[in-house]
């Protein structure tokens, strides 16, 4: 008999200056094996409803929903292994439709018409079936493409440091660690020295150390309950 590690996860929006919305559930759903199983559900900050589908293995399954601040729908269509299948409908926060497009397994099919938020057709293309190119696209809340851009966004920087320091060390320590070790180090070495002399330059370093180890714990239990990523997987070629 194989036994499931399964849960209920509940990711919350991280910290914030507006510290009475610190905390507030962004997403919930189970968790099996480390990836994401049945419905799961998100909010925007201020509680309303931002988001609702299915996930299998850790990609979106059957019908999906996104809905505006207002309560609005704006997107609405279904996944099959991850791939956009179906009719999809996308609407602009006063209710008017602003595209409608069909997909084959994440691949454009049919015809694809867009309108402006007036009601007035902008565009219409007709896509040849088994021509498009497949593409990725899930359906991700205002939180997750921001998430997603922010990580394409450091992958230079992360490169770098790879480069820089080699596979082994960039695997334990990222770039801000030594950046907060470096800012606790060198004003606590300045206000030592006059009384310590050079006995402040360890006692710095070990001061500095047990900060910085404190603050990367904190980050990680921060991380723990707030990264958008947690338990999604990749859909099958």
């Amino acid at each position: 008999m194989i036994m499931m590690n399964s849960y209920e996860k509940i990711i919350r929006w991280p910290l914030s200056f507006r510290f009475w919305e610190t905390g507030r559930e962004y997403a919930k759903g189970r968790i099996e094996d480390g990836l994401r199983q049945g419905m799961w559900t998100f909010w925007y900050r201020s509680g309303a409803k931002q988001m609702e589908g299915e996930y299998k293995d850790g990609v979106q399954v059957g019908l999906w929903i996104k809905w505006w601040p207002n309560g609005q729908v704006a997107t609405q269509g279904a996944f099959k292994d991850g791939w956009m299948h179906g009719e999809w409908n996308d609407w602009f926060d006063n209710g008017q439709k602003a595209m409608l497009s069909h997909w084959d397994m994440g691949r454009k099919t049919g015809v694809t018409t867009i309108w402006d938020r007036f009601g007035n057709e902008v565009k219409s293309q007709k896509h040849r079936a088994g021509r498009e190119p497949r593409n990725y696209y899930p359906l991700m809340s205002n939180r997750d493409a921001s998430f997603a851009l922010a990580t394409a966004q450091k992958m230079g920087m992360r490169n770098a440091w790879t480069r820089m320091v080699g596979k082994k060390v960039a695997a334990y320590l990222e770039p801000w660690q030594c950046t907060v070790w470096l800012m606790l180090f060198l004003p606590g070495y300045a206000l030592l020295k006059p009384k310590m002399g050079l006995i402040a330059i360890p006692v710095s370093l070990v001061g500095a150390a047990l900060i910085s180890i404190g603050v990367v714990l904190a980050t990680a239990y921060h991380d723990s309950i707030t990264r958008p990523d947690i338990g999604l997987g990749k859909p099958k070629d």
